[in-house]
C-alpha cells in the first residue's frame, strides 16, 4: 500500500532493495508504480541469488551474488557480481 500524496504522476524512480531472489516483491514494486504512473529507471539490490539466472524483472543490477551453500556446509558462497571488475 502507497499513499496517493507519496509520489506523484511523473516522477522516476529508483528501486533499491537488500535481497532479491526470483523477482516477485521487486515486479510487485513495479507494478504498483505505474499505477501512479511514474517510471522506474533502474533496480539496485546487494545481494541478489544465483537461481533462477532469470528474474522476474528485468535491468535489475546486484552487488554481490548469493550461490547455494555446499553439500550440507554451513557455509554459504557468496562473491561480487559479474559486472564488477
Amino acid at each position: 500500500s502507497l499513499s496517493r500524496r507519496a509520489v506523484r504522476e511523473g516522477q522516476r524512480a529508483l528501486i533499491v532493495d537488500d535481497f532479491i531472489k526470483a523477482g516477485g516483491t521487486a515486479k510487485g514494486m513495479v507494478d504498483l508504480m505505474s499505477e501512479f504512473n511514474v517510471e522506474v529507471v533502474g533496480m539496485a539490490f546487494v545481494v541478489a541469488t544465483a537461481h533462477p539466472v532469470r528474474k522476474r524483472v528485468q535491468g535489475e543490477k546486484a552487488l554481490m551474488i548469493l550461490d547455494a551453500a555446499q553439500d550440507g556446509q554451513e557455509r554459504l558462497i557468496v562473491h561480487p557480481a559479474d559486472w564488477i571488475g
